[in-house]
């Protein structure tokens, strides 16, 4: 059974359950909900602060568990972090 990220799932946590093999993904902040990153892109923050890691792939895969837990598309959110820049 696959997992189903929420508002309130630890990232880090649905990280490695997708993503087992990716080692870097052990380095995500642990405290962190999909909500924090929510928050986060809505307001305008540094996301690569929040998550503890500066990779780019891991980004993606955290923005793409957000949408599932956001019930959203992808283009939204990215569209929401790069207004940022």
């Amino acid at each position: 059974m696959e997992f189903k990220p929420t508002k309130k799932s630890n990232v880090k946590l649905f990280y490695i359950k997708k993503f087992p093999n990716d080692e870097v993904g052990q380095e995500i902040n642990e405290e962190i909900i999909f909500n924090d990153v929510y928050d986060c892109i809505y307001n305008y923050k540094n996301i690569y602060d929040l998550i503890g890691v500066t990779d780019s792939i891991i980004r993606e895969r955290v923005f793409e568990g957000l949408c599932e837990a956001m019930e959203t598309d992808y283009d939204s959110v990215y569209k929401q972090w790069i207004n940022k820049y």
